[in-house]
């Protein structure tokens, strides 16, 4: 049993979610544990995401990001999936700060485009600090897709 100065101590965790196309790695801390206090989850809920790691097809290296690189992934990539699938245009929300990651159609091609604008925290940019562009195809979104929905599941 906890003393009662003693404080819990976060528990480290690495999820990976691993496509044929897609590998999403998310490493944090959980704070959480069972109803009674003495045992930690089966499964902890990732409670502060700390870095996040976006491997797309063949990419030596990959997106990377704390905890707005991957909210904005996962907006834009949600929100563009949405679009290709009905057809119909998703607006841009209005937020306080522009997302630094978006999708986009590339005409005349089967291509989606991410990019990925400059950010301090990216592990991805080129040295000129220009967007990083990463061409998908329509299986390599999907496995993107699935990656994002497996880790909201």
């Amino acid at each position: 049993m906890k003393g009662i100065f003693q404080q819990e101590q976060p528990m480290t965790i690495r999820r990976q979610y691993s496509l044929p196309n897609c590998t999403l790695i998310l490493e944090g801390w959980s704070n959480s544990t069972t109803g009674d206090g003495l045992q930690p989850d089966a499964r902890p809920l990732l409670t502060t995401l700390s870095n996040a790691e976006c491997y797309v097809g063949a990419m030596d290296k990959p997106l990377s990001g704390g905890r707005d690189f991957f909210e904005d992934l996962v907006n834009s990539v949600s929100r563009y999936a949405q679009e290709f699938l009905s057809k119909v245009p998703h607006p841009q929300p209005h937020a306080e700060k522009p997302a630094k990651v978006h999708l986009q159609k590339v005409e005349d091609k089967n291509l989606h485009r991410l990019i990925l604008l400059d950010t301090a925290e990216s592990g991805a940019m080129t040295n000129s600090g220009k967007p990083l562009h990463v061409d998908l195809n329509t299986v390599q979104l999907f496995d993107l897709v699935e990656a994002i929905d497996q880790f909201l599941a």
